[in-house]
């Protein structure tokens, strides 16, 4: 079963976050529920699945456990920003929203960032503005904290949780979309809607014995857990020479600048082709 949730999955978490983090200045409070492991009896409609301006509720209904990241984020308490340094020119993206706009109050220079991480950027404030203008309900004034590293950072918005044991001091946390689900900079990928919606055409024509018996994979073999630095190298050299196996460090192809003739190859592999 397949969700193209990105849209659902942005204005759900955007919009109850901006609702959840006010609440002690609003008037309502929603109820945390109770989630099953089962899953819903139905699917949703092609016309739910697409749609961009469902109400909390209506998400809630046709996505049951989906927002189960921001309850928990809720129950931890109130969420508490970072504090701004003016003087920490390295420090997250602060921004605001109010009457139904975004503002940027502090932005890392573009000169002390990775071209990856200036994207990621990019996608994750595009993600933020395309749930606001399509929010069915005014959002109230808020401002707010994001990082585009996987690694959490406390008072902002992140894409991971951090690694919680009973010793652990408390965390200030809260997740959020993924700047794949706006697109992945990679013209093989794309955003992460269009790549369930490509897949789910190939589940539907590629029969289970016409597919290859092997694990397929392609990475940077660098980006590994701070726990585990050597898990994607120790992937690669498990894997090496072993019948089941079409694991890979990826290697993107190199044009020469001048002509564009490829002048080596990559290993890089098409949804379709896996």
């Amino acid at each position: 079963m397949v969700f193209s949730f990105s849209h659902i999955f942005l204005f759900g978490v955007l919009i109850v976050f901006i609702l959840y983090t006010l609440r002690s200045s609003v008037s309502f409070q929603i109820a945390v529920p109770n989630y099953s492991t089962s899953r819903a009896n139905h699917y949703p409609s092609e016309e739910t699945l697409r749609s961009r301006s469902l109400t909390e509720e209506q998400c809630r209904t046709a996505f049951p456990g989906l927002l189960k990241e921001v309850d928990d984020a809720v129950a931890r308490g109130k969420f508490v920003q970072d504090t701004y340094d003016p003087e920490n020119s390295l420090g997250p993206v602060r921004g605001r929203i109010k009457d139904g706009k975004l503002y940027i109050i502090f932005a890392q220079r573009e000169n002390d960032m990775s071209k990856d991480a200036v994207r990621y950027r990019f996608a994750v404030l595009s993600q933020l503005h395309r749930a606001i203008l399509t929010s069915p309900t005014p959002l109230p004034p808020t401002t707010f904290s994001l990082t585009v590293s996987d690694t959490p950072r406390t008072g902002s918005w992140s894409f991971a949780r951090p690694a919680i044991t009973p010793s652990s001091p408390a965390q200030n946390h809260w997740p959020m979309p993924h700047f794949s689900h706006w697109t992945w900079p990679n013209p093989l990928v794309g955003p992460f809607d269009a790549v369930l919606d490509r897949i789910a055409g190939i589940e539907r024509e590629a029969r289970w014995r016409e597919k290859i018996d092997k694990a397929v994979w392609r990475g940077t073999v660098w980006f590994s857990p701070i726990g585990n630095k050597d898990l994607r190298k120790n992937l690669v050299k498990v894997a090496k020479g072993k019948e089941w196996a079409d694991i890979e460090a990826g290697r993107a192809e190199v044009k020469n600048a001048t002509t564009g003739v490829v002048v080596e190859k990559g290993n890089e592999i098409r949804i379709e082709e896996f």
